[in-house]
């Protein structure tokens, strides 16, 4: 019986001194050669609020977007996104690593507009290398019908250490209105 009384008096005392009501959750970032005791870490001056945001390694390119685009906000995972015409969609999107490489990439815009996955045959076949002033990239395009349905137009170019897509999506007739303002926004982008 006195082991019980004790338990229960020392889960009481847990419950009530031992949780705060505080309830913000606060996060802390470490400079690079901080020490773990440094007095502007123990006043809280590193609270996630207060930091500045990091940059993004691939960031550092531009472009134009042609006159007749209109530029929407970017977020998730892409670093650009455009409308045009006829309800076209362009994107950029920079992603680290290969991203399971080239064919698994294209099969999975292919998926999205419901056409069976290329071979690997198939690929090379269909793929046209381009020059970029980011690199060599080769360039895909594909529809779900012969001059009509969905088409995408893409660009895959190895960065650095990753893959930079330049992908326009669309009815067929609206991506090909697009074809040469998308040649020149692929030409406008630098480094």
């Amino acid at each position: 019986m006195r082991n019980w009384l004790s338990l229960g008096l020392f889960l009481m005392s847990f419950f009530l001194f031992g949780c705060s009501s505080e309830k913000e959750i606060k996060v802390y970032r470490l400079a690079k050669g901080k020490e773990l005791n440094s007095p502007d870490l123990a006043s809280g001056e590193h609270e996630q609020e207060n930091l500045p945001i990091p940059r993004v390694a691939s960031a550092g390119i531009s472009w134009q977007i042609p006159s007749s685009w209109e530029e929407k906000p970017a977020g998730g995972m892409r670093k650009g996104s455009f409308s045009a015409r006829g309800g076209v969609d362009i994107s950029a999107i920079f992603l680290e690593g290969n991203v399971g490489g080239d064919l698994a990439n294209v099969n999975r815009w292919r998926q999205q507009i419901n056409l069976s996955p290329w071979s690997a045959n198939d690929f090379s076949e269909a793929v046209v290398n381009v020059r970029t002033e980011l690199g060599e990239g080769q360039l895909v395009d594909f529809a779900t019908g012969e001059f009509s349905g969905d088409r995408i137009v893409a660009v895959l170019v190895p960065y650095k250490h990753g893959i930079w897509f330049f992908k326009m999506t669309g009815d067929y007739r609206s991506v090909e209105a697009q074809t040469d303002a998308f040649q020149e926004y692929l030409h406008s982008i630098h480094r």
